[in-house]
C-alpha cells in the first residue's frame, strides 16, 4: 500500500485525482491540502509514503514546500505535478527541494501512477514528455546519462558483464566505469 498525500489549490483538480487514486487498490489517499503551508502540517501529522503536490500555489509554492518538509524531516517522496514544462522549474525542483518526480498536467494519469510507484520504490520519474523536451531521452526512448552519452542500458552491461567481453572492449569498460 501507498499512502498518497494530493496537494493543489485547484480543488475540481485535486479532487479528480483524489477519486482516480481511490479507484487503485494499492493507493491509499491519505489526505489532501490546498497549499503549500498546508501540505506541510497535513505530511507532519498523516505520514504519507508519496506527496503529489502542483508547483504553483498561492501561498507557498510547491518546490519551496517540498524543501520545507524536508527540512522538517518528512521522510516521504515528493512528486511534482504542473503545467510548467521549463528546465528552469525542473532544476530549481532538484537542486533546491531534492523532489523524487515531475509529471505534467498534461501526461497521462498512467503516467502519474507510475511516477507513484517508481519514487515510492526509490526511483527518480520525469515526465516522458518532459523527458524528450530536456534531452534526457532520444527519439528511440533511450535514457542519456547524466554526461550526456546515451547509455546503452544496463541489459547491455549485463550481457557484457556475463560474456565477459568487459576485458576486450575498451570502450564498454571505459562506459562501466563511468557510469559506475
Amino acid at each position: 500500500m501507498i499512502k498518497v498525500l494530493v496537494v493543489d489549490d485547484h480543488a475540481l483538480f485535486r479532487q479528480g485525482i483524489i477519486n482516480l487514486f481511490e479507484r487503485i487498490d494499492d493507493f491509499p489517499v491519505g489526505g489532501e491540502a490546498s497549499s503549500g503551508a498546508q501540505a506541510i502540517q497535513v505530511a507532519k501529522r498523516l505520514s504519507p509514503d508519496v506527496i503529489v503536490m502542483d508547483i504553483k500555489m498561492k501561498d507557498i509554492d510547491g518546490i519551496t514546500a517540498a524543501k520545507l518538509l524536508r527540512e522538517r524531516g518528512v521522510q516521504a517522496a515528493v512528486v511534482l505535478i504542473t503545467l510548467h514544462r521549463e528546465r528552469h522549474f525542473t532544476e530549481r525542483a532538484r537542486r533546491e527541494a531534492n523532489v523524487n518526480g515531475y509529471v505534467l498536467k498534461q501526461d497521462a494519469f498512467e503516467d502519474l501512477v507510475n511516477s507513484v510507484r517508481t519514487v515510492h520504490r526509490g526511483g527518480s520519474y520525469y515526465s516522458p514528455i518532459l523527458a524528450r523536451e530536456l534531452g534526457l531521452i532520444g527519439e528511440d526512448g533511450a535514457w542519456f546519462a547524466s554526461n550526456g552519452r546515451r547509455t546503452y542500458g544496463f541489459a547491455l552491461i549485463a550481457e557484457a558483464i556475463a560474456a565477459r567481453r568487459s576485458r576486450e572492449n575498451p570502450i564498454l569498460r571505459f562506459d562501466i566505469a563511468t557510469i559506475f
